[in-house]
């Protein structure tokens, strides 16, 4: 009777009635939406609540459950920094983390079992029997743990990131999703991770043989080619696709409970429709009984998207269960990003007004990750959108240029059928048969190093992050795909820092001129913004540069024979080397220097011959940064004692 949905945005929660056609939001949270779950008998329905923080771009956020029967919504625990979206078993049990910490109650809210996870999951999903959780280890691999023993098994290894695990209805298998949106089943007792095919948001059939998911194909930051509904055995036979209307893009299955119904959303139109599906038994060639399935011509909902009840929280208040301990409030950490600002470059408004940059999210985020390592001169152009102003690199993105011996004048039509050059037509040469590659050779040319990583994981962006390079990011925050440039990330919360071409999701309009700097979530993780939703591919982009001095050495004056010392702070790759000068002389230790070779300059006994102007060279191998001079004034030698007139 009732769908839980959310916008395009995964915005907000909103519950139909597919009896009044009515709807009543549960909650307009950004992000929401992402992830909840519903409880096997259809009365209840987990969700995060975010909740906006004062002097802080992010949320706190709450474990939320709303019954329907008695129209109420009530808190597992009060507002902290990170907790997960909870999950029910068909005992009653509610399963929820708060930070690192796995925590078990009953339909009452009382405390059953709180057991140590070691880092932060948002998505721990117990299993219908009741008797383990399903989990993401802190390298996004899959693990099991047991409720009874706190004993925890690890099921996958290897290079795939993983997130999102659905425990069948049998409790005896797992289909979990790969970052790079590849399905797998796993045999929970025997530990087998059988591959099943590209696709996203897997559901279980009833009788937990059959799963049933979304296809999409399409060509990156352009379109979406096509996307249907789809099933598959859990052993990875049997695949076949169950929408066949062409030009609606179905995606998003969910069956109902008893397995009568699925319900679906057109990708083109946002409608939500419904359809009766039929189960038949066959048999395979070796004699193994099989289901295969069938949708009766679908009906649209009468969703009234334009007017909706809100959840009357002054009638149905907010409840913490006092089984529960209220934890204390966490404060998030800032988030760890590049040592320098990476420029920005949107692929509408600082390209050139005759080329429609619409599909040029690849080269201008190739361009900004490029010149972060200053590689390319200024090519200033006047851009009319959405204000008059100057752009130095969009030229790169759609005019012919020569750089490093290689002149970009291959020729691909832009998104009104004009013809475009520079990195853009280099990149989707070949009608797109290779963007992540072309990219990837596009990089390399310009003087860096570069690899197309089929693999991404969180850890290799905390990684690249960390080693002061930005890199290109290919996701679904687009149901046609769409290139971002990565730049920083906040450790616990898996939400990371980009340069988006095209703006930023999370506010209205979009395009829209705010895109440097904005926050995403990973997949798995609703924190509050947008979601990648999948991550295709990381083409890096690693350079290297001089060292910054982030303080610089102070003048001073000082007795005559008196000490001092000069400083300076500086960051950079490498092992970074230091060179004091006076004037422009390498110094020596000695007599009157100590340090020379620091990043602390000790002068000692000085006299007039250490008066003068100081400065620091550091280095490391990519090149050298000069401090700023320091003045070190050496007053007069007093005169000795009775030397005076008379």
């Amino acid at each position: 009777r009732h769908l839980a949905l959310s916008d395009d945005r995964s915005n907000g929660i909103y519950l139909y009635d597919a009896q009044t056609e009515s709807i009543l939001q549960v909650t307009d949270a950004p992000s929401s939406g992402y992830a909840f779950n519903w409880s096997p008998d259809g009365q209840r329905l987990g969700f995060k609540l975010l909740i906006p923080q004062a002097g802080s771009v992010l949320p706190l956020q709450a474990p939320a459950v709303y019954s329907l029967d008695q129209g109420k919504l009530a808190l597992l625990c009060g507002p902290t920094a990170r907790v997960g979206v909870p999950s029910f078993s068909s005992n009653g049990l509610i399963a929820f983390t708060v930070d690192q910490e796995l925590r078990v109650v009953n339909s009452a809210g009382e405390a059953v079992t709180s057991l140590p996870l070691g880092h932060y999951v948002n998505l721990a999903v117990i299993s219908p029997d009741g008797t383990r959780v399903a989990y993401n280890t802190k390298d996004d691999q899959v693990a099991v743990l047991q409720l009874d023993s706190g004993k925890s098994s690890r099921l996958t290894a290897g290079q795939d990131a993983y997130f999102e695990p659905v425990w069948s209805p049998d409790s005896r298998r797992l289909a979990v999703s790969t970052v790079a949106a590849r399905l797998k089943s796993i045999d929970v007792q025997a530990g087998r991770v059988q591959d099943l095919d590209h696709g996203t948001d897997p559901s279980w059939s009833p009788d937990g043989q059959t799963i049933f998911y979304t296809q999409t194909n399409r060509i990156d930051g352009v379109k979406v080619i096509d996307s249907d509904i789809y099933q598959i055995g859990c052993d990875g036979s049997g695949k076949r696709r169950l929408t066949w209307e062409g030009g609606e893009h179905e995606a998003s299955a969910r069956l109902s409970p008893d397995g009568r119904e699925m319900a679906f959303v057109s990708l083109v139109t946002g409608e939500v429709y419904r359809a009766p599906i039929g189960r038949h038994a066959t048999t395979d060639t070796q004699g193994k009984e099989r289901s295969t399935y069938s949708l009766s011509p679908k009906a649209r909902l009468n969703v009234p998207a334009e007017t909706f009840t809100k959840l009357d929280t002054t009638c149905s208040p907010l409840q913490v269960q006092a089984a529960s301990e209220q934890p204390p409030v966490i404060t998030a950490d800032n988030p760890v990003t590049l040592l320098r600002t990476v420029p920005y470059v949107h692929q509408v408004y600082d390209t050139p007004d005759d080329f429609n940059g619409h599909w040029a999210c690849g080269a201008s985020s190739a361009m900004m990750a490029i010149n972060y390592y200053s590689i390319l001169p200024y090519w200033d152009i006047t851009c009319s959108w959405p204000y008059s102003h100057i752009s130095h690199y969009g030229q790169y993105v759609s005019e012919e240029y020569e750089y490093n011996g290689v002149t970009y004048d291959y020729r691909a039509k832009d998104a009104s059928g004009h013809w475009a050059y520079g990195g853009y037509a280099y990149i989707v040469r070949n009608n797109w048969a290779d963007t992540m590659g072309y990219m990837r050779d596009y990089i390399i040319n310009h003087g860096l190093s570069s690899a197309a990583d089929y693999s991404p994981s969180w850890a290799k962006l905390q990684t690249e992050i960390n080693n002061d390079d930005p890199f290109v990011v290919l996701n679904a925050l687009t149901s046609s795909g769409h290139y971002i440039v990565a730049i920083g990330y906040y450790s616990t919360q898996h939400t990371a820092v980009f340069n988006d071409p095209y703006g930023d999701k999370n506010t209205p309009g979009y395009p829209s001129y705010d895109g440097a700097g904005v926050l995403y979530d990973w997949p798995g993780y609703n924190n509050g913004f947008e979601n990648l939703n999948a991550v295709s591919c990381f083409i890096y982009c690693r350079g290297g540069l001089p060292p910054l001095i982030t303080e610089q050495p102070v003048s001073q004056t000082i007795d005559w024979q008196a000490s001092t010392t000069f400083s300076v702070v500086a960051i950079g790759e490498g092992t970074l080397s230091y060179r004091w000068q006076k004037g422009t002389t390498d110094l020596v230790n000695g007599s009157h220097y100590s340090g020379v070779a620091t990043a602390t300059l000790s002068v000692l006994n000085a006299t007039d011959e250490q008066a003068g102007e100081y400065r620091c060279v550091v280095g490391n191998p990519y090149g050298n940064a000069t401090s700023d001079t320091a003045t070190l004034t050496v007053l007069p030698r007093p005169s000795p004692p009775g030397d005076m007139d008379g």
